[in-house]
């Protein structure tokens, strides 16, 4: 039986004039993190532009812890490497910044080009979910839409995932994340002008907007990526 993955997805927020120390200590925790053996990959990526709001609703900072089981929980949450991180996070972390939200999120549907390329990634990250009553059609309509985005050679790779537990929430509901991987900066600014993208506008406006809750979608790079 194939083993299916998990996610713990973290969004945060630098305080004014602590970057520096913001990063040191983050760069700490991700290498903490990333020596659990279940753990595939960690990346911590900074959002770099906003693509459905003016920057104030996109979280600045989103880090991707990725389990290679989600069966294996109860031994990451005993492991000695949460512990180290939970004992960094209550000395060292406060006055440094925000944690916005966290969630573990379990895999739906991931479409694979080919593997990630080297320690960088560019991604568009995307939080949504169902209009009140539209669970079924927002499925149908999102599904069928970024299985059609996946038709850009430029994507490497594409998760699509589903909250099975809060942690730190912020009262705004991020049901659905949704994490494109570009095997570029370069392939992900030419998406924008693809017609794989452009074409799905109208679509968007007559099938999307009536269903689908876009919370916030924008782009990123990493600024640490760890991986097996």
């Amino acid at each position: 039986m194939q083993k299916q993955g998990a996610m713990m997805v973290v969004c945060t927020r630098i305080n004014p004039g602590k970057e520096e120390a913001y990063h040191k200590w983050y760069d700490e925790h991700a290498s903490i993190m990333f020596d659990y053996p279940g753990m595939e990959r960690v990346s911590r990526n900074r959002c770099i532009r906003p693509i459905v709001d003016d920057g104030d609703i996109s979280p600045e900072y989103i880090t991707l812890y990725e389990l290679k089981d989600k069966a294996d929980l109860d031994n990451y949450f005993k492991s000695p490497q949460m512990d180290r991180a939970k004992q960094q996070f209550e000395e060292d972390w406060e006055g440094l910044g925000d944690v916005l939200w966290s969630g573990f999120y379990e895999p739906l549907n991931v479409l694979k080009r080919k593997p990630l390329a080297g320690n960088k990634r560019f991604l568009e990250i995307v939080g949504s979910g169902p209009k009140p009553g539209q669970d079924a059609a927002y499925l149908d309509y999102y599904v069928d839409h970024f299985t059609r985005m996946f038709e850009y050679d430029g994507i490497s790779e594409i998760s699509y995932v589903r909250m099975f537990m809060p942690m730190a929430q912020d009262g705004k509901s991020h049901d659905y994340v949704t994490v494109y991987d570009f095997e570029s900066e370069e392939a992900m600014n030419a998406f924008y002008r693809s017609p794989v993208f452009t074409s799905a506008k109208q679509e968007w406006e007559q099938i999307g907007q009536p269903v689908m809750d876009l919370q916030w979608a924008a782009c990123y790079e990493s600024v640490i990526c760890l991986e097996r």
